[in-house]
């Protein structure tokens, strides 16, 4: 028996050696980037994805698009492309429910949930909140730091002095943070001041068309759905996966000319807001291929980019003469067609921010003051139109007139008292006036501008030429509706 042991042994030795070679051969292919298919693992169309996960928890119709700006959101201070998003709702547990929906979805890593943010949290140890989105849940959660954040999100960096006093003298120490970050909040009213910066996408949240049995999400005793867990594991991977990207927009004089048609204040700031957006959804809509870096980084549980810096140092060892240049991605009208989606008359022309009642009510003065105008004005000059309205009280409205005209239906949908607070804030923002009329102690009211809430509206994608479909139809999936477009 132990001379047959010493026989297979050496058989198995010289096996071994035979195969040597075979395996290192194996070895080396392995070893160049390979593309695997892994469709079944990662999501192929994320927009989509997420649109079915959000109308699960029955949210539609304006929330909707306002769910997938903010996941967009979210996301940018990890993709390189720090943004602002403040959602206004009168009842905050309805924005703060939607975003922690889309928490829900997205990757770990590109968020901070936030109380009270503090200036330690700024000012300290800021490498928890550097790359990422700084989510607050309750309305008053940027307060006290937002002077800083808003010099973070313009500039990049923030200073804070410090005053220290003890018994015999007083010193001062200054602090820097220097971070890229994304703030993303919940406000009361658009009426709110506080965030008025033009970095500051702030958007009204349809709180009527928000269920209420989508409260139970802050529930810690839901019982658990396996299904849904899936799904949001599965879109937090891919989100994950993403990295910062050049995004080149060749297209980008087109749409910075629909702005400024629009005459808005800002221009640069909202084409920045634009052209942020359209490099995320570039980036999402192209994702780097799986590979066998990645699998192993995975199993390993290493940083990938580790991994590809040893790689690339290798193979910088052997091609001396061929310098790594940077991938750029193309932006295309398909990745354009998100942005459009989300965005198009959804970014005020002016910084003045007015709820969808507001301007129902400011319609509803500028309709009978335009009225009562009639034909005795034939002059098509809208400034000396609007000249005869504020100095004739014949044209003014009474509120009870507009009483009756924002509820001819015959239910009581606005209340007198909430048209008489909505006029003066309209009133405040310099929208409408009001006069007393000759002899008598009531008020009228009159316009002063002939366009207030009005939002930029971007050129449809079937006009975008791109150097990739150049002109040429091409079908998506609208992820609002599931319905297939031709762009």
């Amino acid at each position: 028996m132990k001379t047959i042991i010493n026989k297979k042994t050496n058989k198995t030795c010289q096996n071994k050696k035979q195969l040597m070679p075979a395996i290192q051969e194996k070895s080396e292919v392995e070893q160049s980037p390979r593309e695997i298919n892994l469709d079944n693992i990662f999501i192929k169309d994320p927009w989509t994805e997420i649109a079915n996960l959000l109308k699960q928890q029955m949210i539609a119709g304006h929330n909707l698009r306002i769910a997938i700006l903010s996941m967009l959101n979210i996301m940018s201070a990890k993709l390189n492309k720090p943004m602002c998003l403040m959602l206004a709702a009168s009842d905050p547990y309805v924005g703060m429910s939607i975003l922690k929906q889309c928490m829900m979805m997205a990757p770990e890593n590109a968020y901070k949930e936030c109380g009270q943010f503090k200036y330690e949290e700024l000012f300290g140890d800021n490498s928890s909140i550097s790359g990422k989105a700084l989510i607050g849940l309750e309305p008053s959660a940027f307060t006290k730091t937002w002077m800083h954040l808003e010099k973070m999100l313009t500039m990049g960096a923030t200073t804070h002095t410090e005053v220290i006093k003890s018994k015999y003298n007083t010193f001062t120490h200054s602090h820097r943070a220097e971070s890229l970050v994304s703030v993303i909040g919940v406000m009361p009213d658009l009426k709110d001041k506080t965030y008025s910066h033009p970095v500051v996408l702030k958007l009204p949240v349809q709180v009527d068309e928000y269920p209420l049995s989508n409260f139970s999400i802050l529930q810690d005793d839901k019982t658990p759905n396996v299904y849904m867990e899936v799904a949001l594991a599965r879109i937090r991977e891919t989100l994950a996966r993403l990295q910062p990207m050049a995004v080149d927009i060749p297209y980008a004089d087109v749409l910075l000319n629909a702005i400024k048609a629009a005459n808005p204040a800002d221009p640069e700031r909202k084409m920045e807001m634009i052209l942020k957006t359209l490099a995320i959804c570039c980036i999402i809509n192209n994702p780097s291929p799986v590979n066998q870096d990645e699998i192993i980084a995975r199993i390993y549980n290493i940083d990938i980019q580790k991994l590809r810096l040893i790689k690339a140092k290798a193979s910088s060892a052997t091609n001396q003469n061929q310098p790594d240049v940077p991938h750029v991605l193309k932006a295309t009208k398909v990745d354009y067609f998100y942005v459009w989606l989300l965005l198009d008359d959804m970014l005020p022309v002016k910084q003045i921010s007015l709820s969808d009642r507001q301007i129902k009510i400011f319609e509803a003065v500028k309709r009978i003051n335009m009225g009562k105008l009639g034909n005795s004005f034939t002059e098509q000059n809208i400034v000396k139109q609007l000249s005869q309205i504020s100095t004739s009280s014949a044209y003014w409205v009474k509120r009870e007139n507009i009483f009756e005209a924002l509820n001819n239906n015959g239910s009581e949908d606005i209340s007198p008292s909430t048209i008489y607070n909505e006029l003066q804030h309209l009133i405040k923002e310099g929208i409408v006036a009001e006069g007393k009329y000759p002899k008598s102690t009531q008020k009228g009211f009159y316009i002063i501008t002939s366009e207030a809430g009005k939002n930029i509206r971007l050129p449809h994608p079937s006009t975008i030429i791109d150097s990739v479909y150049q002109g040429q139809k091409v079908k998506v999936v609208n992820p609002l509706t599931g319905n297939i477009e031709e762009i």
